[in-house]
């Protein structure tokens, strides 16, 4: 990375300072590090009828996660070549015989460069924009699904139950089986409350799993974003020192 500017102008002497150019006295150089749902449609009666005999099954819901993370580089990828473009110029630019510690570049050449990434800077802070309002729509999306799910359970449930009710009312009223009509009665009763605990427990759980997995890829996104904006406010100010130069080493 640049340690120290100077910027020789049209009035520089010496052999080494030509009009037009940068000097720059270059230090260690590294690069960069790389830093690194879909919808559900509504359940049907006739389907939870079928999860009321066969119990809920997280595999057969809908799966609102992306497998496929996200990379700071990868979304600021147009500003990161110009920044490449810029270490490639001061790599490949050459020191003067008596001043080793610097390199001269060609000042219309970064000038361009520079403002090149200025216009490039609101076109990626949108698309990290972008990428924040996606995660909370998907975020808000997977709520409202989890709720229907939910709700949907708990009246199936309902259903079910009140369903039980009903039959072993009936046996209940039949002549000289009434211990028997109570004794099964009880015992539909009681698969009924469990099949409906189940309806509901596996859809808490769909739900709960479904909320911490979207907000772990909310707060991914999150850190990218915030990362990238760190990268480019210091290759900004990086920029600005090379531009502005160390009044001390005018």
């Amino acid at each position: 990375m640049v340690e120290d500017t100077d910027m020789l102008g049209s009035e520089g002497t010496g052999p080494d300072r030509a009009e037009g150019t940068f000097a720059f006295r270059v230090g260690d150089q590294t690069d960069p590090s790389d830093q690194t749902g879909q919808s559900a449609q509504p359940i049907d009666d006739s389907t939870w009828m079928n999860q009321s005999q066969q119990g809920m099954n997280v595999d057969d819901l809908p799966d609102l996660r992306e497998d496929q993370a996200s990379e700071p580089r990868a979304e600021f990828t147009t500003v990161y070549d110009i920044i490449d473009r810029v270490q490639i110029m001061l790599d490949e630019a050459k020191a003067p015989l008596l001043t080793p510690g610097m390199v001269k570049v060609d000042r219309e050449e970064l000038v361009n460069d520079l403002n090149e990434l200025k216009k490039m800077l609101p076109v990626q802070l949108e698309r990290a924009s972008a990428l924040m309002r996606e995660a909370e729509r998907r975020l808000n999306s997977a709520q409202t699904q989890a709720n229907a799910t939910i709700s949907a359970a708990q009246s199936r449930s309902s259903e079910i139950i009140k369903e039980a009710g009903e039959q072993a009312q009936f046996l209940a009223g039949q002549e000289n089986v009434v211990a028997i009509a109570q004794q099964k009665a009880q015992v539909i009763i009681d698969q009924a409350q469990a099949q409906a605990d189940k309806l509901v427990q596996g859809a808490n759980g769909y739900a709960s799993q479904v909320m911490q997995e979207l907000g772990t890829q909310l707060d991914r996104v999150s850190q990218d974003v915030r990362v990238g904006l760190e990268v480019l406010h210091e290759r900004e100010q990086d920029a600005a020192r090379t531009m502005g130069g160390n009044p001390d080493q005018q």
